[in-house]
């Protein structure tokens, strides 16, 4: 599983992971995973995965006319 995720890292990830870690740890699956996740992980609420797609960008523009009309 290693040899698949370490090519995968991109951007930010990357360059902690190649410039941050050693390469001991690099060789670590459970600990990568772990520190790529404590660093990089975006919780979602249900509000931000609203405004982060298209369609609920509309959703929440149409939310925002009807409570101002009322």
């Amino acid at each position: 599983m290693l040899d698949q995720l370490l090519p995968r890292l991109e951007g930010l990830a990357a360059q902690f992971a190649f410039s941050q870690l050693s390469p001991n740890l690099l060789n670590d699956y459970q600990f990568l995973v772990e520190e790529l996740d404590s660093r990089f992980r975006v919780i979602e609420t249900p509000r931000s995965l609203l405004q982060n797609s298209a369609e609920g960008r509309n959703v929440m523009a149409r939310l925002s006319k009807s409570m101002q009309r009322s």
